[in-house]
This record gives structure tokens, sequence and C-alpha cells, in this order.
């Protein structure tokens, strides 16, 4: 049986780093938390989802099991919830109601870095590393927690996909709205920046993009 899913791991993070290291914080978010829950099953998942972030015996992880438990009884089975579940403008403002703003994609915020490089090359080389799954921040040819820092670009390109370029500056290396021209695979695209984010929290990009995206890193 699964007991909790991308959704409920995220949640458990959002805590983690809003808290900002401070215990009593931790627990009062994970009960308000656990308050706007009404479903039993859903509330189980987060329990199973806080053993895993913050240890098999934290008071965290009860106080989402003993919420389950006053709404379903002993016998609630977990129900496990993944990223993303809604994309209408309402879920996606649930999705972000516990995570910081400064931890949020850009897009997101309104101090927004506008960075003016000028490109002697028409063209910037990008390497393929396949996909990653922006919750873990892994995939099989790329794992960000082996970085030191970093940003990850969101460009979009011309039939409307997503794809995600890693660079190991701390600032993007164009504005949100540039355009700009890409070669790999001995072939180029025009893809068009539509947000950006510290690296470090590349899971807070999943309501807006998805679990799942093609990223690359500049040559």
């Amino acid at each position: 049986m699964k007991t909790h899913g991308s959704k409920d791991i995220m949640r458990m993070k959002s805590i983690q780093t809003k808290a900002l290291g401070d215990y009593m914080d931790a627990l009062l978010y994970a009960y308000n938390m656990s308050c706007a829950i009404t479903d039993p099953g859903k509330a189980m998942a987060r329990g199973y989802a806080a053993k895993e972030v913050f240890g098999e015996h934290s008071a965290l992880s009860q106080i989402f099991i003993e919420r389950a438990i006053d709404l379903g009884g002993n016998n609630v089975r977990a129900v496990a919830s993944l990223n993303p579940i809604d994309n209408s403008e309402e879920g996606i403002e649930s999705e972000y109601e516990y995570i910081p703003i400064d931890q949020q994609p850009a897009s997101r915020r309104l101090d927004q870095i506008v960075i003016n490089t000028k490109y002697k090359t028409p063209h910037s080389l990008i390497v393929p590393l396949g996909k990653i799954n922006t919750v873990k921040g892994t995939g099989p040819q790329f794992n960000l927690h082996e970085q030191f820092g970093g940003t990850i670009e969101v460009w979009r390109n011309e039939k409307g996909g997503y794809r995600l370029i890693y660079t190991s500056n701390c600032d993007p290396n164009f504005s949100i709205g540039s355009n700009r021209d890409f070669k790999f695979n001995e072939k180029i695209e025009n893809w068009e920046l539509v947000d950006y984010i510290e690296a470090n929290y590349i899971a807070n990009l999943t309501p807006l993009y998805g679990k799942s995206i093609n990223i690359y890193c500049y040559d």
C-alpha cells in the first residue's frame, strides 16, 4: 500500500523550510495544516510523509495521525496525494499556501531580478540531461543534491512545453520574457524564459510546471 505521495512530501518540506529550524514553529505549522484537513486518508498520508521528512518518531507525524484518527477512527488507510492534482488558479494557490514567498518561483514574486547580459554568440549551447523529478531534485543523469547552489531557469519552447536549464550562477542568465536560441543535439530551438528559482527550491516549481521535466545545463 502506498502510504504517501509527492504532494505529501512537498507539504512537509514546506513546513521544514518555513520553520527555519525552529521546532516549536514547525509543530504550530503542522497543527494548523492538520486542522485544515477534513479527509482522514489525507491526514494519515501526511503523517507518513512527516515520518520520512522529520523522523520516524517525530511529534509532527503524530499530529497528522491523531487528526486522521479523530476524523475516521483507528483503521484509517492513507490516501497518497500526488503533484499536481489541480491546475486551476485556486488549486495552484492552495499548493503555495504554506511556502514562503521568497522560496516560490520568481514569476510569483514582485522583486524579480532583471538580468541584462549581452551575449556575443547568436545561440547558447546546452547539454540534455534527461528528465528530472522536481519533487526529489534527481534524475537518471542529473542530481541537484550534488551541486552547490545555482539557479533553475524555466523555459517554454515553441510548442508550449517547459524545459529547465541549470546554471551554477546565483542569478538567471536572462530576464523573464527573454527569447533565446539554444543549440543541442545538432538542432537549434527558440525558447522563452518564463520563470526561475533557486536550485535548492526546485520542488516549488512543481505546482506550476509538473513533476517530471526535461533538464539541461549550459555547455
